[in-house]
């Protein structure tokens, strides 16, 4: 009977314990370097949504020619205001977000930062200046996925005269594919100077571990200008040997 009135005893006090809420799960104030919750994520997309100013699209929408929120991120406070807070007890840090935008509808393309805050709740947003050394540039953005949608169709448009050579030397294509499609991927950098946005496109046939399947077709295309009409094939490499165009291979 004791070894019984101890394990109820024992089960009680875990209900006890599943009943009662974790430390952990109690509304608390965020530390100095944590990262951004969903919350504070979602509070500052809307709010930077709500600057009808900024003009933002979708970053699905399947063209360059827009401004869309890249990243928001935790900002992280100045060491002096961190030490005066750690070590004197001074008021905690402004908790802010570090929000990058690509501006692709402008005359002239840029990719900007911003403070976002106070957090839980922004009502406020700043221009952040480069960090020393480092200047981001409209050029050496990274690749969204709408950019390498529209890549494919401008592969696919340049390649037309390729159809009947990819079959013959593949079975696969870009027109008309179905399940026998080709695919592609890109190698960094993309450009040899500054401003340029040039990539060498790796031709692959689409199967369960495509990167395995070269086709051993390569095309550089220029990719720079925010309308996808302006991009074009520059440069093809097959077999070891460099052609001016696809037509010319």
């Amino acid at each position: 009977m004791p070894a019984l009135g101890w394990a109820v005893a024992a089960i009680l006090m875990l209900q006890t314990a599943m009943a009662e809420p974790s430390p952990g799960t109690l509304p608390r104030k965020a530390g100095v370097f944590s990262d951004l919750s969903n919350q504070e994520l979602k509070a500052v997309h809307s709010f930077l949504w709500s600057k009808k100013e900024l003009r933002l699209q979708p970053s699905s929408t399947t063209t360059m020619a827009k401004n869309t929120v890249f990243l928001i991120e935790m900002l992280l406070p100045k060491k002096y205001h961190v030490l005066r807070f750690l070590d004197k007890g001074e008021r905690h840090p402004v908790r802010e977000a570090r929000a990058v935008i690509f501006f692709g509808d402008q005359e002239h393309p840029n990719v900007t930062e911003f403070a976002v805050g106070p957090l839980p709740g922004p009502c406020y947003m700043r221009a952040l200046s480069p960090r020393p050394g480092y200047q981001s540039s409209w050029a050496s953005r990274p690749i969204s996925t709408a950019e390498y949608a529209l890549l494919y169709h401008t592969l696919q448009e340049a390649t037309k005269p390729l159809h009947q050579f990819f079959l013959n030397t593949t079975g696969f294509s870009f027109q008309d594919c179905h399940d026998r499609c080709l695919a592609f991927t890109d190698v960094a950098p993309r450009g040899v100077a500054s401003g340029q946005r040039r990539s060498w496109l790796i031709i692959q046939r689409y199967v369960e571990g495509y990167f395995l399947h070269p086709t051993g077709l390569e095309l550089l295309v220029d990719h720079g200008s925010t309308d996808a009409g302006h991009w074009a094939v520059e440069q093809v490499w097959y077999n070891g040997k460099f052609y001016g165009s696809p037509e010319e291979l």
